[in-house]
């Protein structure tokens, strides 16, 4: 039953993937800190799906399972292109649908998490074909995710550093906590909907502009901030009365830990490169924001950057955060399933009340009126 939490909040599921207290991150009790200095995304999956860390063995076997799963096939790559007119969303969702028709699921209940799970970085790499007109490559046996995206995103084998660098990125977007795409998730998943269906209420979810769509705007804000000073565009956006994008955070107070860790991440990338434009880009509206609006970046801000960095255009933003948390998508519709109860809340019903039926001859116009 949902009860209150602090500030007002709303604890409307009992959870053992991941917690948000006091300002601090952690997966099933691991701080995100530790994950992101020691383990690899493969690891924080198995964590996630499983509660626990892998031995040697396990990973091994994991990433074996990883490894042999298949390209997507033509026809869901044929979704993907088809609904890519209608935006990011509708091709993400063409794609799940796609991934979720493939095949049968079979008796394996690891069969479809691991084909959502490999499936997607394949999809997010098709988008880039479609939308920037990049050189498409084969798919590969990638025993990594992070991997598996870039090797087909680079048209060339990652260097381990590459490879690494990305898969600790995921780390960071893999779960975190209830949030709104979460939530959809559970809920579908309480109705006894399937993965493939729980998931598509997650990405729809993640859409809107106040949720996953902010990353978009605030890649696009970066990109404006490496041709000069960003002040002037952003003091244009507070009067217009905008929100600034990378800002702010529902839940934490004093900042969003995960922004710090991406900065860490995007600070190492370039130094290897050679290259900190996209740094010093980030940490300039870093500080103008923080000093126009009062609120420290949260994890948007940073992981654009460090995405910028990688060549990724702002539109594809969106879908490279979901390549992480699909992970945590998953694990949460496993819980639900595991041990489920219907999520049905209540409404406090605040409309007119006692109202009297008139006939239609007696009712007033309006809406012949309005349009």
């Amino acid at each position: 039953m949902s009860q209150r939490g602090r500030a007002g909040e709303v604890v409307a599921v009992e959870s053992r993937i991941s917690a948000i207290v006091d300002d601090t991150l952690a997966y099933r009790g691991f701080p995100i800190e530790a994950l992101f200095q020691h383990a690899t995304f493969e690891e924080v999956v198995f964590l996630l799906w499983f509660d626990q860390l892998p031995s040697v063995s396990d990973l091994t076997a994991f990433q074996d399972r990883i490894g042999a799963r298949p390209s997507p096939d033509e026809t869901t790559l044929g979704f993907v292109s088809r609904a890519a007119p209608a935006g990011l969303t509708r091709a993400l969702e063409a794609g799940i649908i796609g991934l979720g028709v493939s095949g049968p699921p079979g008796g394996d209940t690891l069969e479809m998490p691991l084909r959502l799970l490999t499936g997607l970085p394949d999809i997010v790499n098709h988008l880039g074909v479609i939308a920037h007109g990049k050189s498409a490559f084969p798919s590969t046996s990638d025993r990594s995710i992070g991997a598996r995206f870039l090797h087909a995103w680079l048209g060339r084998e990652p260097r381990p550093d590459e490879a690494t660098a990305f898969g600790r990125g995921l780390i960071l977007t893999a779960d975190h906590e209830l949030n709104a795409a979460t939530f959809a998730a559970r809920v579908a998943a309480s109705t006894g909907a399937d993965l493939v269906s729980a998931v598509l209420a997650a990405i729809a979810t993640q859409s809107g502009p106040l949720h996953g769509g902010a990353m978009a705007k605030t890649g696009m804000l970066l990109a404006l901030a490496t041709e000069g000073d960003p002040t002037a565009e952003i003091d244009c956006r507070l009067a217009r009365g905008e929100r600034l994008p990378g800002f702010g955070h529902s839940v934490y107070r004093r900042g969003d830990p995960r922004a710090a860790l991406f900065r860490d991440l995007l600070r190492e990338t370039a130094d290897r490169a050679g290259d900190g434009q996209w740094l010093t880009a980030a940490d300039r509206i870093a500080e103008i924001g923080t000093d126009r609006i009062g609120l420290p970046p949260n994890l948007d801000l940073y992981a654009a950057a460090f995405w910028s960095a990688l060549g990724i255009p702002p539109d594809l933003f969106p879908a490279i955060f979901s390549i992480g948390r699909i992970a945590g998508w998953i694990a949460h519709i496993r819980e639900q399933y595991a041990d489920n109860r219907l999520i049905r809340p209540r409404a406090r019903y605040i409309g007119r009340a006692s109202q009297a039926w008139v006939p239609i001859e007696q009712r007033g116009e309006w809406f012949t009126r309005s349009i």
